[in-house]
């Protein structure tokens, strides 16, 4: 890797990943494994004049949708790039990281470099002329030449670069203190979770928009929660939408791999746009699924328990579960839907079943009384003992003996 990956200006792209590490470690300290790694980079800032003035956060948008060998030829461009039109006291530290952005920082030279802004902006679009990808600047000025403010700047140099969650990409944003605001409360979490509860049961995909769109306005409003908070956010709503799924009728055998799919996803993703469209993905697939599993099963589904339990009445194993799964859908779902169409629940309905069937048996006289009950489905005499007496209140030997006296 080490001898074909050189950016045109000869700098060994593992230097950049090392570089990008860095930056990792700096603006993430919570996720690093030890302290701000690169102590020798440390000190060789201080001894060439210091800690930065600024930070920058030059993100690729649509990078990960890239195929992998024009992501290498992108990663070259974008580095030959900034060393070419920069000059070095505007790019130290020039590092990709967090899978598609660039972060960078530099020393400002009175009288020179006043025009920094104009200069990253006329960067930000030739990356963008070349590489073919809408890209999104951020930058942030130190407050003091010190480690504190240089992480300090770092951290809001991506938290400007996110405003393209809500503005647009394409743009050069600069950091100001009133990007940032109070977080939501508590009371609000919980509302969006019913709020996307009440959207993934109706399973009608033409809420979705209007929910997420509420919903979004305000996970990924200015504020912009740091990633340890924002990520289990994020996570516990597609756990619990996953689950509402489910329990509204739609294979578990699909949601399963599909939740593990954009967990896994959300907990690598630092790009917040591209954890908004996970996220959204997420409700929109669940509710999707909702109402493909309504469409499809409405109509046939009451009628296709019915001809199982005629089929299966005498199994003693049949019940909720086992229907269930041979009618593919989720038990709780299936319970409700039954009840909602019938007027009576499924256990019951199947005991009903049951005793009309050992009537007609214990009329016919062939039999014995425990015979009869396992010819009826029942597990067990005590079992079809203490149906039997629910529904008409007398034993089975002593239903058939008045049977039998009224006919005599």
């Amino acid at each position: 890797m080490e001898s074909i990956l050189n950016n045109p200006s000869g700098t060994p792209i593992n230097d950049l990943f090392w570089n990008g590490m860095f930056w990792n470690q700096l603006i993430y300290p919570e996720h690093a494994l030890d302290e701000v790694g690169g102590s020798t980079l440390l000190k060789t800032l201080e001894s060439e004049g210091g800690f930065p003035d600024f930070a920058a956060c030059l993100c690729l948008d649509g990078y990960s949708n890239l195929l992998p060998e024009k992501k290498t030829s992108v990663m070259q461009m974008v580095a030959g790039l900034l060393e070419a039109r920069l000059p070095e006291n505007l790019r130290r530290l020039a590092g990709f990281t967090h899978v598609n952005a660039f972060y960078f920082c530099g020393i400002i030279n009175p009288g020179i470099d006043e025009n920094l802004q104009e200069r990253l902006e006329a960067l930000r679009q030739e990356v963008c002329s070349v590489s073919r990808l809408p890209s999104t600047l951020g930058i942030a000025f130190t407050r003091g030449r010190s480690l504190p403010n240089w992480r300090s700047a770092a951290q809001h140099a991506v938290v400007a670069q996110r405003r393209k969650v809500r503005f647009g990409c394409n743009r050069t944003y600069i950091y100001e203190e009133s990007f940032l605001s109070p977080s939501f409360s508590k009371s609000e979490h919980w509302r969006f979770g019913a709020r996307l509860d009440n959207l993934v049961k109706s399973g009608d995909p033409g809420r979705t928009d209007g929910v997420l769109r509420e919903v979004s306005g305000v996970l990924f409003r200015e504020n912009y929660l740091p990633l340890n908070h924002l990520r289990p956010i994020l996570q516990s709503h597609i756990i619990l939408m996953a689950q509402t799924a489910r329990e509204a009728g739609a294979d578990d055998d699909g949601i399963t791999p599909e939740t593990e799919s954009y967990l896994s996803q959300i907990a690598v993703t630092f790009d917040y746009s591209d954890l908004k469209s996970i996220f959204e993905s997420a409700a929109e697939n669940f509710t999707r699924r909702v109402h493909n599993c309504s469409k499809c099963l409405s109509g046939r589904l009451v009628s296709e328990v019915e001809r199982i339990i005629k089929a299966c009445l005498d199994d003693p194993g049949l019940g909720l579960k086992i229907i269930s799964q041979t009618v593919g859908t989720n038990p709780s779902y299936l319970s409700r839907r039954f009840k909602q169409e019938k007027g009576i629940g499924l256990s019951e309905y199947i005991n009903m079943h049951r005793i009309e069937k050992a009537k007609r048996l214990l009329m016919d006289g062939k039999l014995g009384i425990t015979e009869v009950a396992y010819a009826a489905g029942f597990g067990s005499m005590q079992n079809f003992d203490r149906v039997f007496r629910q529904v008409e209140d007398m034993s089975p030997r002593d239903w058939r003996k008045s049977k039998s006296f009224q006919n005599e």
